[in-house]
């Protein structure tokens, strides 16, 4: 009796954690590891997966080596000068030496020196081989992904609550993706469960604000890199956390001293990071070559789909929505899937309206999201990326459910269950429910979902309950194909059949180019074999994904599906997850468009199959692949299935729907139409007075197009008079291009004609509405009208001056590329169709920005003037209205800064006046950006005087002209550590980056290359006109108005998209600001889309098409893609270029404080 009380006396300490949540949390630890620990054996000891496999045989020889067991000199056969024994501190610090460096970092050192260790251990006890530490290393790999489930909940329980904690730790127990990680020795599962211990960490740095939980958070970070080192978007939580501890801590002390506690903690855990991964994987650093040479091989496969063989089957999958569907569908399971996305868009939501948690939301979303967009940047897509990623996805998800349920219940509790039922779902009789039964049905309903979310879980984990599917195939082969048989493997990088070294087996080299021996040799096996083997559907997919590049391989799978070949699918094997006799079905077929196999032998199986849809190569072909077993019965001859397999199908060889190529009529309507003297005259007058000429026709855009400037710039200061003729360019073009995608015309002067006539009829509606207004804006504005056009002539005759001087349009050695620019432009300008004809691969069209010649030739078709005399005129054009365009948008900034001038007094000291502040200001404005170029004219300068001033004796050289457009020395003339101190000392990228123009925009008119970012130049500076004038109507003007201003808005900016669209990225930047800064207008910013992306908004009552569709629809984009420069400009440079720019900027900011009031 006393036993028993002092028994229950003792218990009863622990009484406090024997909660509701403790026992509920046990539980779900507990059914995660009755997920994850059955069925270790799942390989039967061939280690199915490659990289597990590979892990367990580098130990294995570590192992060896260091013990120097039977059988290490085969692992160092490789590595003579590697030592035997446990190493010394010479010789651990050699790397060609050391038996503890790995020589493959792939997946990192830490898997392999803990293998090695508990084999140490294990040995002590039972003798093992390699594939012997299959069971270790799934133990330890099922356990990390117990403890994450432990983690979430900890995690969840600390930034919101305990139910959330506890749902999302069963969410993740029951996750699919997890149960099937853990039955893999592979980082992910180890990498999850660390960065968990960061999470966790800076939750304890957030509340307790220690320095020691900073250490800790460092270590925990190396501890996290150390498997993987992708997940390196960790530090972006950190220095979140970091800056909101320093922040609160700063309000009083000031920014100085949140510098500096924000520097000293990121330095103080970085720097414990650094040693932490650096103890665990010393040879990163000691033999960091070998290191950086397989962490850049990893980051160039994943790059590139199809670099190598096993990531040919992502070719042309969709980023963000092939993840999507796999993890919903196969990851997670649907119900979890479905919940955890959308618990990211609700927190992301959550967080911009700022309802949401600070801390809590902003460490999540901060590493969720980077990196989410940082995975999708790659082209392959294995599920398992996202593996790190998924507690928090899940822990997100909960937190919606749990929202959801919470929000619920609100409403039942304030009675108004009814009134919101009749309200939303007054259609449907369900209204009619009573509030006292709405409780009950939140409960039925959460508790349905639970147990949905359950059963992906417990389906997939009947995968490992039965045996391999390769292995029930070689057991089918032993039993029914005698040794010796001849059988063709279909498995060129995947894993074999075990046991087929007792048959005659050619393997057919799918991934090898193709070519007609290739095929021949398939074709002579296929004949001469009894049996074709498939491991898994990876092969066909990959061929099928990839046609292009093996279009004769891909043309074999259809036949042999389609049972052309003579052969016979006799056995399949699958092992699909199953429940209750409920199985979830992959199907690759549909996938790739062939036909599915054994629908016979599919009758006699009793399980019901729900089908969904392709599941990716991680999900099924490591542990439960479909193999297909083929009998060849009809014993095709060989030159039959030569004949067969060789001809190529016509849909892989008939080029007559390639966007590249003209069609035939199209061919034929461009050879008869604009032919050199229907579009160009020959006329002495046009010739003698082309100039005059075309500045006449400029003027006479101008004019008709002035009314409707001015009522659609109606809120700036000069009221759009001089983006007048830009403004017009654009219009016109835009009319013309449009009417002939329309196929309601042919391009030519015809069409030009008709579009000028359209915008004077629109143009002069708008003067009949608005006349009164028109005529007091041209009264009031004389004297401005009459500066810009003397500023624009100016500027127009000054640059033809200098092109009247140096009028060739090519030159030996410093002709830029005019040749390529003088044919786009007369292709354009003779082309009777769009896109154009290109003048440089004969039958094709022009796949280039073609837009910026389109808007040229409509003065050039109007005068008749010849492209190579219009080229020479263009570029003084382009110059004037890039000129005049920064002229008018310094102008009303500086009106609107310094005071509104409305009118003038007509005398000549208020005109003095008027010059003295915002025109001045844009004539400013002009030379900073259109003839300004960097500093180095002045370095020249200053250098070659100091050398005079010192040296009397030296002799000046001549300024050098060229190489102020030419600042940026060659790569191979940069010193390392010198002014380029980030660079390796071994750099290897391209010696002509000195090539690249640095005096921009004035050398690139000056040089006269009529490129595209030449006349992207004037219509990008239209739409920052267009957008400070949508900027300054936001109170005044109406929605009607807004539309409008919106609408144009839209054409400008698709048009830069068609013009060059690397002028868009920073108008996108000042739209989102903008935007940030105006909410009353969101809905009709939005319009804007209609017009720059193809997507799926009309135009309103316009041609019913997109603006730009035409042109996108035809552009075929080559290696498209954004990835980081090798190369960062040297310092030096940069200030040279950029020197007096940032001084003026840095002086604005200086003074900008002390005239805040004023502005």
């Amino acid at each position: 009796m006393n036993k028993w009380n002092a028994l229950l006396n003792h218990t009863g300490r622990y009484r406090k954690y024997l909660t509701g949540s403790n026992l509920i949390i046990l539980g779900i630890l507990l059914f995660a590891a009755l997920l994850r620990l059955n069925g270790l054996n799942w390989d039967s000891g061939f280690g199915f997966h490659p990289d597990e496999r590979s892990l367990y045989l580098r130990a294995d020889c570590m192992y060896r080596i260091l013990a120097e067991a039977l059988g290490y000199k085969t692992c160092v056969s490789d590595y003579p000068n590697v030592r035997t024994g446990m190493p010394g501190i010479s010789t651990f610090l050699n790397p060609d030496t050391s038996p503890l460096n790995p020589r493959w970092f792939p997946l990192g050192s830490v898997l392999i020196y803990l293998l090695v260790a508990i084999r140490f251990f294990l040995e002590i006890f039972v003798d093992l081989q390699a594939l012997d530490m299959r069971y270790a290393g799934r133990i330890l790999s099922a356990l990390a992904d117990i403890a994450s489930v432990g983690m979430i909940y900890i995690i969840g329980r600390r930034l919101f609550s305990t139910r959330i904690g506890l749902l999302a730790a069963f969410f993740m127990a029951s996750s699919a993706i997890n149960v099937q990680s853990s039955h893999f020795y592979r980082p992910e599962t180890f990498s999850a469960l660390f960065c968990l211990f960061v999470f966790w960490a800076l939750i304890r740095l957030y509340d307790e604000q220690r320095l020691r939980d900073v250490l800790i958070v460092g270590a925990l970070l190396g501890l996290a890199l150390s498997p993987k080192i992708n997940v390196v978007f960790l530090v972006l939580p950190l220095f979140v956390t970091c800056f909101l501890i320093s922040q609160a801590n700063s309000k009083e002390r000031g920014y100085i001293y949140l510098v500096s506690r924000l520097t000293i903690y990121l330095g103080i855990s970085l720097l414990s990071a650094m040693c932490v991964y650096v103890l665990l994987n010393p040879y990163a650093v000691l033999d960091i070559g070998t290191y950086y040479s397989d962490v850049k091989s990893q980051s160039l496969m994943a790059k590139n789909a199809g670099m190598w063989p096993f990531t040919t089957q992502y070719v042309g999958t969709m980023p963000l929505l092939y993840q999507l569907k796999q993890s919903v569908v196969w990851g997670l399971g649907i119900p979890i899937g479905v919940i955890s996305w959308s618990g990211v868009i609700f927190s992301i939501v959550l967080l911009c309206r700022r309802k949401a948690s600070r801390f809590a939301d902003s460490i999540i979303l901060i590493w969720l999201v980077p990196q989410l967009i940082f995975l999708e940047s790659f082209e392959v897509h294995f599920t398992r990326y996202l593996f790190c990623l998924i507690p928090f996805m899940v822990l997100l998800g909960a937190r919606l459910l749990i929202s959801i349920v919470d929000s619920a219940r609100h409403i039942v509790v304030s009675g108004n269950c009814e009134k919101y039922l009749k309200g939303v779902l007054h259609w449907m009789p369900l209204h009619r429910f009573p509030n006292a039964y709405a409780s009950n049905v939140i409960t039925i309903s959460f508790c349905a979902f639970v147990t949905l979310a359950i059963l992906p879980g417990l389906a997939f984990s009947s995968v490992y309950l039965e045996p391999h599917t390769a292995v029930q195939g070689s057991e089918w082969l032993h039993l029914n194909v005698p040794s010796g048989t001849k059988i063709l493997s279909d498995n060129h990088w995947d894993e074999f059949i075990p046991g087929m070294e007792r048959y005659d087996v050619w393997q057919f080299p799918l991934y090898e180019s193709d070519s007609r021996e290739k095929i021949s040799e398939l074709a002579r096996n296929l004949s001469e074999s009894d049996y074709l083997v498939f491991y898994s559907y990876r092969p066909f997919v990959s061929a099928l994904r990839a046609e292009d590049k093996y279009p004769l391989s891909a043309q074999y799978y259809r036949f042999l599906f389609e049972g052309k070949l003579g052969y016979e699918l006799v056995e399949r094997f699958h092992s699909y997850p199953s429940l209750w006799r409920v199985s979830l079905k992959d199907d690759p077929y549909s996938y790739v468009g062939l036909p599915e196999p054994l629908d016979s032998l599919q009758s006699s199986d009793s399980h019901l199959h729900i089908n969904l849809g392709y599941a990716d190569d991680n999900v099924v072909g490591y542990d439960h692949p479909q193999v297909l077993i083929f009998q060849n019965t009809a014993k095709l001859p060989f030159a039959m299935i030569d004949t067969m397999l060789s001809r190529v199908s016509s849909s892989l060889t008939d080029n007559s729907n390639a966007s590249l190529l003209m069609q035939e009529e199209t061919f034929q309507t461009q050879v008869s139409g604009g032919t050199w003297s229907e579009r160009f005259s020959n006329s002495y007058f046009v010739n003698k007075y082309a100039a005059v000429i075309w500045l006449i026709s400029v003027e006479l855009i101008y004019v008709i197009t002035l009314p409707i400037a001015i009522i659609l710039f109606r809120f700036l200061p000069d009221r759009g008079i001089i983006f007048a003729r830009t403004l017009g360019l654009l219009l016109i073009s835009y009319l013309s291009w449009m009417l002939v995608n329309l196929n309601l015309m042919s391009f030519g002067r015809e069409v030009i004609v008709i579009s000028i006539a359209v915008t004077a009829l629109v143009s002069g509606l708008i003067f009949w509405r608005y006349k009164e207004q028109i005529l007091s804006v041209i009264s009031d504005q004389w004297r401005l009208i009459t500066l810009s056009e003397i500023l624009f002539i100016s500027l127009f005759l000054g640059f033809l001056m200098i092109r009247m001087f140096n009028p060739d349009l090519w030159h030996p050695f410093r002709g830029g590329e005019k040749p390529m620019d003088m044919a786009y432009l007369q292709a354009v300008a003779r082309t009777s169709l769009f896109p154009p004809y290109d003048p440089w691969f004969s039958g094709g069209i022009m796949n280039y920005y073609y837009w910026g010649y389109l808007i040229v030739s409509v003065p050039l078709l109007i005068t008749t003037i010849p492209p190579h005399t219009a080229f020479n005129l263009a570029v003084p054009l382009l110059f004037a209205l890039a000129a005049t365009g920064a002229f008018s948008i310094v102008f009303n900034l500086a009106t609107k800064t310094c005071g509104p001038v409305n009118r003038v007094e007509n005398n000549r000291k208020a005109f003095i006046k008027y010059l003295e502040r915002p025109v001045m200001a844009g004539i400013i404005g002009v030379c900073f950006v259109a003839l300004i170029g960097n500093l180095d004219g002045m370095l020249q300068i200053i250098t070659a005087g100091l050398k005079v001033f010192y040296d009397p004796t030296y002799l000046y050289s001549g300024f050098d002209f060229w190489k102020s457009s030419r600042v940026i020395p060659p790569g191979l003339a940069v010193i390392p550590f010198g002014s380029a101190f980030w660079m390796a000392s071994g750099y290897s990228g391209p010696s002509d980056i000195s090539y690249h123009i640095t005096e921009f925009p004035f050398f690139i008119f000056l040089f006269a290359d009529l490129h595209a970012h030449m006349m992207v130049i004037p219509f990008g500076l239209l739409s920052l006109g267009l957008l400070l004038n949508l900027f300054l109507c936001i109170e005044r003007g109406s929605k009607r108005y807004v539309t409008e201003i919106t609408l144009v808005l839209g054409v400008s900016i698709g048009s830069l998209w068609a013009i060059n669209i690397w002028g868009l990225p920073i108008l996108f930047i000042g739209c989102y600001c903008y935007r940030r800064s105006r909410n009353i207008l969101q809905k009709w910013v939005c319009m804007v889309q209609i017009f720059i992306f193809p997507s799926n908004y009309k135009l309103h009552n316009c041609f019913k098409c997109r603006a730009f569709w035409p042109f996108w629809n035809s552009y075929e984009t080559f290696g498209a893609g954004i990835s980081l420069s090798l190369w960062i400009t040297p310092l030096s440079s940069y200030l040279v270029i950029h020197g007096l720019f940032l001084a003026v900027i840095r002086g604005l900011c200086a003074i900008g404080p002390l005239h805040v009031g004023r502005v």
